[in-house]
């Protein structure tokens, strides 16, 4: 095994230094024992080629039900395999021997089957030996699939139809690397494969992690020992196995690595610990910096309270925001230009290109009627469109402007009701449909709108919030109110969950549902998102006293403090329950759940709010922060998707009060950022914050901090803030993670609130009374300059070969400057930041060889310059360069992609073949190269491969046609050739033809014979007398009687010989005439002579003779006048149409 420290990306800051044992080579380092033929040697550099080119693409796929339940994930590749179980990493290992051994065997029964040799020289088929052991963490946490983080997901998926349709197991995920999550505290295991294709596992301590606590016991195995050099060597039933000795390395603040002697120190049961020399615990890991790049105020002259509550940014970075305001609101493009009291403001913006730029306000309008309309929540649509939701003051009109027509919906303005708003991203109008009671004084306020997929590019919209209920029933929009379970509720006077489903068109309530909890109570939905399986998870609180409890999933079920979060699970298609929870208070005190987002694949969420005191269920050990600060503090919990335990929480929080979540947001790290406002005054400030601590240490301020995504370290914190307070009393989802950027919607009474310089509107000329709307931009990391390859960049080397070293510049951040109260205003140019621009530490290389479709870390390659090592493998390789150990690199961080171009050194084998061939013959393929010490490998249509060079596959079928590929390797290099191929063309056999004849036929006669089949054929007579042609119908001549019998014909297509088809032919032959006489004989001149022949009963006669006789009568008669008239008479007899041979008389 061998240990070292692994820059591993997903690190961030941290107050401890941080060390990862590295465990190389599961099972490639293996040193074989036994006989060694070269041919077997050869065989076992066939499997272990073939076992590092597939390794180098493993894929873990995940569980979904068509493996036993406690293999989470599984990975094959040639020789070997690995099952993730609970209690650690399965390896099972075949020996190369017997599979060599097999290999051998199959080619022997390849050439029994092409009669090279015979079938006494196969022998039996060899037994293929394996052995088993497991890498088992003593003490640690047994895994589940929400403890295994797996990272690299591949775009194909599996799908495993076994059976009935209910045991099928579709879509099921791979990934290239699976982490096992808190093993021991603060201690990950990581399993992958490296850039050469080697299988390892890194054991990563993180800060805080005692590397005390590992004992990692190797179970299947019979004894482990140390070897000279530190390594550990263990014997099975497929040969010696070794892993190297350990070394470790220390990652100080500017990314130096520093090594640490670390040794295995063996103990009983085959139980390895470590033995860890003291380090500087001192030292952080570097992570990139977060900063304020962009920060404008949205108008700066209201005339009363504005507040800003929601914000959502697009694809292409336009950012749109939303909340109220009552003054001189600068409009542009604006389809209502001045407000009827408090109303909505919607706005576009664009950030700057570069940090002091001014940005672009793209457009901003009013949109409201009298009173007091409120926003509370913004969701941008598949369809580009913005929804906002919240609460109306007066009556709203249907439309507004243009591009978006309203349906035939009535709106709902009697009590209080509420607001859906569907809006034109350009900024040209908008419809809004009211949701509310029909009658009466009910209220119903929305505080939150998601976007619900349901099926291409199509998707409907839920709303989430509170019903004030007056009385019992329904009434509107409004439906009869049910516990969780289903049952029905009668209460008044009390607030209870709300939840809609409504088409994005808001022409169709799919349902709506108010849930409630027993007796006197206030009951909430703050906030809600779309889980893994498209179905609603809903936040808010409780201090109903009962009925809130439903297929409760954890041990939170009855009311714990004096206020409780709670938590539901809606199915999207009806909206009812399918499980309902507290989160508990400690005993008495108050927790609200008022921000929730789930993680990037959606199988937890994270929720996060205001609390005087957790239950210890809910706050967890090595959390950030594990201790109640006092009065109100912010707590931040993840859960998974089931609802069960609490995988991590922690509080934030100061020696004030907390006073309001605005939002929450995940980047592609998971990592959580968190907008609030707060009265504390000594919450840390982490990393280059804009404010080291309260600008005047006597008001409220906002609070910014990132993090860690098992919440276990503060990443990054800021108080943001001027001489006045910072606060709103409302927001959910007020904060926006996209593309490296964190967008807040502040709200600010004071008139020194930090802003970049060049800002768009940077004066503040309302009162102090008066809070104004500011935006502001946070960028993680900062923009980066001077980040350029200058030598290296793209290169042709042949295979085997080492390209030339990648040399790149050192790049910078730039930072814009900070004002305060309009002043230091300096247009396009960046000033001083408060607390330094942080400056680039550590880098690290990556690599790619699936055209950039994934990325790999280049272990130990942190410098500034990389030299790639040889390259042995034919294409694409691809290196680039990121910026710290961040993930979020935009393409600023990220050096141009240095393209290295591997051409092979072994000339492209020439491939022939013996086609085309025919369904059932054999097939010959033949591969040649000039480049001596090659192996071959071809494989084809029909799965086929082989490893001959002159493979054969006899007894053909059509499925064998196809292009053959065949690559040769240098057995010194490794390094591939270009594929030849021979394209194989195999024919059909074709059907028999349809034969015929003339006969009977006569003896004498002509036989004619005929075949039928297809226009190109050519053909095959035989038949008896040994006759053949290759006529279609050939013709014999005076045929005999010989000539009678079975004729066959073939017809060749393709050169493809059919079935044969056959006719049989008679020849009829008759017999002479018998008993011919002539009376008298002799006979004298003047006499008759009488010619008699046998009778014969259907025959006809033909008489000739001499001096022109003739006569068809039987026994003719002839008068004598002269001696000419003697001679030969001759009778013929005719039956059936044939005519004997002759009979004659003299």
């Amino acid at each position: 095994m061998a240990l070292r420290n692994l820059h591993y990306t997903n690190m961030k800051q941290m107050n401890l230094a941080a060390i990862a044992l590295l465990s190389m080579f599961l099972f490639s380092t293996v040193q074989v024992l036994g006989a060694n033929s070269t041919a077997n040697a050869d065989k076992r550099a066939m499997v272990e080629k073939s076992y590092r080119e597939a390794s180098s693409h493993i894929k873990f796929i995940e569980n979904k039900g068509q493996w036993p339940a406690h293999i989470l994930y599984r990975a094959d590749v040639p020789g070997a395999q690995m099952l993730a179980t609970p209690e650690g990493m399965l390896v099972g290992k075949f020996d190369e021997n017997s599979l060599a051994e097999n290999a051998e065997w199959l080619e022997k029964q390849e050439q029994v089957q092409a009669g090279k040799i015979k079938a006494s020289e196969l022998g039996a088929e060899p037994v293929i030996r394996g052995h088993g052991w497991r890498y088992n963490f003593l003490g640690g946490t047994l895994a589940t699939q929400n403890t295994i983080d797996p990272k690299g997901l591949q775009p194909d998926y599996y799908n495993y139809l076994m059976g009935d349709a209910k045991n099928h197991a579709t879509n099921a995920r791979n990934f290239n690397e699976l982490i096992y999550r808190n093993v021991y505290s603060n201690i990950d295991v990581r399993y992958y494969t490296n850039a050469n294709g080697d299988f390892e596992n890194d054991i990563i301590v993180r800060p805080s992690g005692e590397t005390s606590k590992i004992k990692l016991q190797i179970e299947g195995i019979d004894r482990l020992k140390l070897g000279g050099e530190g390594e550990l060597i263990f014997n099975t039933t497929v040969g010696e196995f070794s892993i190297p000795a350990p070394i470790s390395f220390l990652i100080d603040k500017e990314g130096k690595q520093t090594p640490i002697a670390v040794k295995y120190n063996l103990l009983e049961n085959n139980v390895v610990a470590f033995i860890v020399p003291d380090y500087d615990k001192s030292q952080t890991l570097v992570i990139d910096p977060v900063v304020l790049r962009w920060a404008t105020l949205v108008s700066g002259n209201g005339s009363s309270d504005a507040h800003f509550h929601a914000i959502d940014v697009d694809a292409a970075g336009n950012i749109y925001a939303t909340g109220r305001y009552n003054g001189n609101l600068i409009t542009v493009g604006a389809f209502q230009t001045t407000n009827s009291g408090t109303d909505l403001f919607i706005s576009k913006y664009l950030e700057p290109a570069t940090p002091g730029g001014t940005g672009t306000r793209v457009w901003q309008t009013y949109l409201g009627a009298s009173g007091t309309d409120n926003p509370y929540a913004l969701t941008l649509g598949l369809d580009g469109y913005l929804y906002i939701v919240g609460p109306q003051g007066g009556s709203l009109a249907k439309t507004y402007g243009s591009g978006v027509p309203a349906g035939s919906w009535s709106q709902r303005n009697t009590g209080e009701a509420s607001f859906i708003i569907k809006v034109h991203p350009n900024g040209t109008g908008a419809a809004v449909r009211t949701i509310g009671p029909a009658s009466g004084s009910w209220g119903l306020q929305l505080f939150d709108v998601r976007v619900l997929p349901t099926g291409g590019s199509n998707f409907d919209l839920v709303a989430v919030g509170r019903v004030t209920q007056r009385s019992s029933g329904a009434n509107g929009d409004i439906p009869q109110a049910t516990s969780p379970d289903g049952t029905n509720v009668t209460n008044t006077g009390h607030d209870n969950g709300y939840a809609i489903r409504i088409s994005n068109d808001l022409n169709n309530i799919v349902w709506a549902k108010q849930f409630t909890s027993t007796g006197s109570n206030t009951d909430r939905f703050n906030i809600c998102v779309i889980d893994n399986a498209n179905n609603i998870i809903v936040g808010g609180l409780t201090n109903g006293s009962g009925g809130i409890s439903y297929n409760n999933p954890s041990g939170q079920t009855s009311k714990n403090g004096s206020q409780d979060g709670w938590l539901m699970r809606l199915n999207s298609s009806n909206g009812n329950a399918l499980w309902s929870r507290y989160f508990y208070s400690s005993s008495n005190a108050s927790t609200s759940i008022l921000c929730m987002e789930t993680n990037r694949t959606k199988s937890q969420f994270v929720i996060g709010g205001t609390s005087n005191g957790l239950a210890s269920v809910n706050i967890t050990s090595g959390a950030y922060k594990t201790s109640y600060s006092g009065n109100t503090d912010f707590y931040v919990a993840s859960l998974p998707i089931n609802g069960s335990a609490t995988t991590w929480g922690t509080y934030f929080g100061g020696n004030s009060t907390e006073v309001n979540m605005m939002g929450l947001n995940l980047d592609k790290n998971d990592d959580v950022y968190v907008l609030g406002y707060t009265w504390s005054k000594d919450i840390p400030a982490v990393d280059h914050p804009v404010q080291t601590n309260s600008y005047d240490g006597s008001n409220q301020d906002a609070i910014f901090f990132k993090l860690k995504s098992d919440g276990t370290s503060l990443l990054y914190s800021t108080y943001i803030g001027g001489t006045q307070n910072e606060t709103d009393p409302i927001g959910q989802k007020g904060i926006k993670f996209s593309d490296c950027r964190i967008y807040l919607p502040i709200t600010t009474y004071s008139s020194n609130f930090p802003l970049s310089q060049g800002t768009l509107t940077s004066t503040k000329s309302s009162g102090n009374s008066i809070g104004e709307p500011v935006l502001v931009s946070m960028a993680n990391p900062p923009d980066l300059i001077g980040n350029s390859i200058t030598s290296g960049a793209n290169q042709t080397i042949t295979c085997g070969g080492t390209p030339a070293p990648i040399t790149a510049s050192v790049p910078s951040f730039v930072i814009a400057g900070i004002q305060r109260g309009g002043t230091n205003q300096t247009n396009g140019t960046s000033g001083a930041y408060p607390s330094g621009v942080p400056v680039v530490t550590s880098y690290q290389w990556q690599l790619s060889i699936d055209s950039a479709a994934t990325w790999q870390n280049i272990p130990g390659a942190n410098g500034q310059n990389y030299s790639p090592p040889a390259v042995n493998k034919n294409g694409v390789t691809l290196y680039r360069r990121i910026i710290n150990g961040d993930a979020c690199n935009r393409a600023s961080d990220t050096l141009a992609v240095v393209n290295i171009i591997v051409t092979p050194s072994v000339v492209t084998p020439t491939a022939t073949s013996n086609g085309p061939v025919c369904i059932g013959s054999t097939l010959n393929l033949f591969a040649n190269t000039p480049t001596s010490g090659v192996t071959y490998e071809w494989s084809g249509p029909n799965s086929f491969t082989s490893s001959q060079q002159n493979p054969t596959i006899n007894n053909v079928t059509l499925a064998a046609a196809g292009t053959y590929y065949v690559t040769a390797t240098s057995t010194g290099s490794g390094c591939k050739s270009y594929a030849g191929s021979v394209t194989v063309v195999v024919n059909s056999i074709p059907s028999a033809p349809t034969a015929g004849n003339n006969s009977p036929v006569c003896a004498g006669g002509t036989l004619n014979l005929t075949a039928t089949g297809a226009p190109s054929a050519s053909y095959a007579w035989s038949g008896p007398n040994s006759f053949s042609s290759t006529l279609q119908s050939p013709s014999i001549v005076g045929v005999t009687f010989a000539a009678g019998g079975t004729y066959t014909v073939s017809q060749v297509v393709d050169g493809c010989q059919s079935p044969t088809a056959s006719t049989f032919v008679t020849i009829t032959q008759i017999a002479a005439p018998t008993n011919t006489t002539a009376t008298p004989n002799p006979i004298c001149i003047g006499d008759n002579a009488l010619f008699n022949t046998a009778s014969q009963s259907g025959a006809t006669y033909s008489w000739t003779g001499p001096a022109g006789f003739t006569s068809s009568i039987q026994n003719p008669t002839r008068t004598i006048t002269n001696i000419n008239m003697g001679g030969y008479y001759v009778v013929r007899k005719t039956v059936g149409g044939c005519i004997s041979v002759p009979d004659s008389v003299l």
